[in-house]
């Protein structure tokens, strides 16, 4: 695929970084670091019967997949009871819901069995805080901490999504709601997969997808976090979470796939381990031809989360990407950085000539300030596909050319979608993206 706002002629542009682009793409000949040192794991005998063992098979992991001679197969499925997992169906305290059940529900105070409202249906109405009250429709109820009980599952709708389960929605500070979906871990999953990894991916790609995401869930379900109320969000803060199904321009399209259910089944309680513990399997779309070290970007990075080799996902839109911006709207966009300085940007470049992390550092200048910015800055204040690029100039226009989409820790999913169309299984995809982690069934 080609990059979209690609340049056909960039001889114009002088590059304010170390590496030189030919053909218009960006070479990043000293990404590739020396082979890391062999990491061979030897884990407890409590994962040792259904247990499967990713130790790197070559020094650093970097191997291509034709050249992984281990064939490794899944643990069988999990037969234990789900638990329930709390997603947060907003970005944060929102001032109304619009809210539509479709079968027969009680709404209750959580932690009472006293009803304060019961109906066979409720249309779609409006919910929002009246003084210390929550207003359903026309309704006023008592209490600040409610919760949507349906008696048969998927029938709750909220702002314009289907999901399983229950609905617990909670009043905050500044008459504002927030919205929590309480369901079963495994029909979370089951929606996750569709609404990360495409239904077209190869099952391989996608039972690897459902493996990382229940373990990332797991992780955060059990990690300790600032808020009390729910576990994860519904969006790329966390992971996608569709639901069951949702309205888009008018038409109805499923969250949940009967494929998506039937690879949440058989991966049930499945999920990655390092020394017998569960980690956060973090991931990205496209790493562009490496992944990225993950205590580069995370604090909590587990040692699984090593930079790999990957030109799997070269078919990918963002596995290679150029941006152009005028100076103006760079200098626009950077202003806050800029303090009362008003004067056009003219200068962004590279602070060293280290190979390119998430950290590397950028000078931007106006010829009246200078200030460094970090790769993440420049992303997040750009919006950028990736932290990892170069950046050129001419008298009018920065360019930036780089690599990849997302962050680039952990599995690639257009790279595992490579391996699986090349015959690599799933968990051969793990171990290429996570070398010395383990797969084992979840005690529930």
């Amino acid at each position: 695929m080609t990059c979209p706002g690609g340049f056909g002629d960039i001889s114009g542009f002088r590059k304010q970084g170390r590496d030189p682009i030919q053909g218009g793409t960006v070479i990043f000949a000293r990404f590739v670091i020396t082979a890391l040192v062999g990491l061979v794991l030897s884990l407890g005998s409590y994962y040792a019967l259904h247990t499967v063992d990713f130790s790197p098979t070559t020094p650093d992991s970097t191997a291509s997949a034709g050249s992984m001679t281990r064939v490794s197969t899944l643990p069988p499925p999990s037969k234990g009871e789900s638990p329930l997992i709390r997603v947060c169906l907003t970005s944060g305290p929102v001032s109304s819901l619009e809210l539509q059940v479709d079968g027969p529900f009680t709404l209750q105070s959580i932690g009472s069995e006293t009803p304060l409202m019961k109906g066979k249906v409720l249309k779609e109405t409006r919910v929002q805080c009246v003084g210390q009250t929550i207003r359903v429709g026309r309704q006023t109820l008592r209490g600040t901490r409610l919760e949507l009980i349906p008696q048969t599952s998927p029938t709750v709708w909220v702002n314009g999504h289907q999901y399983r389960g229950q609905l617990r929605i909670y009043r905050q500070p500044g008459g504002k709601l927030l919205p929590i979906n309480v369901l079963p871990l495994e029909d979370y999953i089951a929606s996750v997969v569709d609404s990360e990894m495409p239904v077209a991916f190869p099952a391989a790609a996608r039972k690897a997808q459902a493996i990382v995401s229940r373990t990332y869930a797991i992780y955060q379900m059990r990690a300790q976090r600032s808020h009390p109320y729910f576990d994860v969000y519904s969006s790329t803060r966390s992971q996608n979470y569709l639901g069951y199904q949702y309205l888009s321009k008018g038409r109805r399209l499923a969250g949940e796939t009967k494929h998506g259910r039937q690879i949440a089944d058989e991966t049930a309680g499945l999920v990655c381990t390092h020394q017998g513990k569960v980690f956060c399997t973090y991931y990205s779309a496209v790493c562009g031809g490496r992944t990225t070290q993950g205590d580069l970007v995370f604090s909590d990075a587990a040692p699984p989360l090593k930079a790999v080799s990957c030109d799997w996902c070269r078919e990918a839109k963002f596995y290679r990407w150029t941006e152009k911006f005028t100076k103006q709207t760079t200098t626009h966009k950077l202003a806050s950085l800029l303090g009362s300085s008003r004067k056009k940007l003219n200068s962004i470049r590279r602070e060293d000539n280290k190979p390119l992390t998430p950290a590397s550092s950028f000078a931007a200048t106006n010829g009246e300030k200078q200030v460094s910015l970090s790769a993440v800055d420049l992303r997040r204040r750009l919006s950028l596909p990736s932290n990892s690029f170069e950046v050129w100039e001419d008298s009018q226009h920065f360019l930036f050319q780089g690599r990849g989409h997302g962050h680039g820790v952990g599995l690639c999913q257009w790279g595992a979608r490579g391996l699986a169309l090349a015959g690599k299984t799933a968990a051969e995809i793990l171990h290429y993206y996570y070398p010395g982690a383990q797969v084992a069934p979840l005690p529930w």
